[in-house]
């Protein structure tokens, strides 16, 4: 199993506004790539501001905005550099739990 690393650069804010009811156990963020890596990020985040995910296997990094609120990111999908990667549908967010 791949250990990611996850860093949460602050932006010294606080959320303005309310949490979208749409999202009340946070989402699911799928990026809409064959090959990839579904990811269980530290959720809430500790903070406003940009969780960075970065695979030790490929390398890549991915950032997402947060705000250490009920509707943030709980599970993504990072792209995997290895070659032959294509792009096979859209970009999409889901409620988590509901994929």
């Amino acid at each position: 199993m791949t250990k990611f690393e996850f860093t949460l650069i602050e932006s010294g804010r606080k959320a303005k506004c309310a949490p979208n009811p749409d999202f009340p156990h946070g989402m699911s963020i799928d990026a809409g790539f064959k090959e990839m890596c579904i990811v269980d990020v530290p959720y809430p985040s500790d903070g406003c501001g940009v969780l960075r995910v970065d695979c030790p296997k490929c390398g890549i990094k991915v950032g997402y905005t947060v705000a250490g609120r009920i509707d943030d990111v709980r599970r993504v999908t990072l792209p995997c550099k290895q070659p032959h990667n294509q792009q096979i549908r859209e970009p999409r967010r889901l409620p988590y739990g509901s994929e």
